[in-house]
């Protein structure tokens, strides 16, 4: 058992031994050959590289996309100039020539943009000289009073149109409908015919009419 023991221990403290030199020579030897120190160096170039690239091309698209705004803002620009501008003399030459008018001269159209002067209107009364005759005006003098007198009373004329739109004014009865429909229906009706009520009957015997009738035969 303690033979044992021992040979743990020793196994345990010589392998701690080996670690130790094994990372000692890999610290002190183990280095980068130049080729490769070359090959890192050159990879890290190339990251470089990239990344600057990268942010060139990026600036560059955000110019190229400015530039393209600009020129389509210049080329409207020059389109609504050039279509503000008149057209050639010879073009608008033609065109008159094609619709058989005579084009106008550059003195009328300068005549026409002149400000128009003020022209002075003639007055002409000649119709109210030609009236057959004046017509004057009747002024009547107005009620004069004096002083202590009381003022006359002074019928207007609006009076009688200010009565008659009164609201107040008395509106006459309807007529009564029944009196007018028995009044209607009265020289239709026939003539009043005694009753049999009224008519007394004659008092006769029989026996005298019936001996008289026999006679008669």
């Amino acid at each position: 058992m303690d033979d044992l023991v021992e040979t743990l221990v020793t196994g345990l403290v010589v392998s701690l031994l080996l670690i130790f030199v094994a990372w000692w020579f890999w610290k002190r030897f183990d280095r980068p050959s130049e080729a490769q120190i070359e090959r890192e160096e050159s990879i890290a170039r190339k990251k470089e590289e990239t990344r600057m690239w990268r942010a060139v091309e990026a600036q560059m698209a955000e110019e190229r996309a400015e530039l393209e705004q600009k020129a389509l803002f210049e080329r409207r620009k020059a389109e609504e100039r050039a279509r503000a501008l008149p057209p050639p003399v010879s073009e608008v030459s033609n065109a008159f020539a094609a619709f058989g008018s005579q084009q106008p001269s550059a003195e009328s159209s300068q005549n026409e943009t002149v400000e128009p002067t003020e022209f002075e209107l003639d007055a002409d009364d000649s119709d109210v000289l030609d009236t057959p005759e004046l017509v004057e005006v009747r002024q009547d003098k107005g009620v004069v009073v004096d002083e202590g007198q009381p003022i006359p009373e002074i019928l207007l004329e609006d009076e009688p149109v200010q009565e008659s739109l009164n609201p107040e004014t008395e509106v006459p009865s309807a007529p009564d409908l029944d009196v007018l429909v028995e009044a209607e229906h009265e020289p239709e009706m026939p003539t009043t015919w005694a009753t049999e009520e009224e008519i007394e009957p004659e008092v006769t015997d029989w026996s005298d009419n019936w001996f008289a009738n026999l006679e008669q035969h």
